[in-house]
């Protein structure tokens, strides 16, 4: 066994007996399998991403679109930005909607 082995072993077991101390899992009480002690320690979901992506459809009917990002969690109403439209030649209102 090399050292860098010895020391992820400590490691490991010192990781292991911080859990079991934390839950109070010592002398007579009830205990729970190494599964869930490792799972108890480690969580393996990500946190949800503050940007979604959405298309910003033209109010001309033209079927002109930009496509952007916005903060779902500030702006919680759907969009309306005043942008250009090349096929009409104008700025006009572009209303949010979902991407396909």
């Amino acid at each position: 066994m090399t050292q860098i082995q010895r020391i992820f072993l400590t490691r490991a077991q010192h990781s292991v007996e911080c859990a079991v101390e934390f839950l109070g899992l010592r002398e007579g009480r009830m205990a729970l399998p190494e599964d869930a002690l490792i799972r108890s320690q480690w969580s393996t979901e990500m946190a949800k991403p503050t940007t979604i992506k959405i298309r910003l459809n033209s109010t001309a009917d033209t079927g002109f679109f930009y496509v952007t990002k916005k903060n779902a969690r500030t702006m919680t109403k759907k969009m309306v930005v005043r942008k250009y439209d090349p096929v009409v030649r104008k700025h006009v209102e572009f209303k949010e909607g979902k991407i396909k």
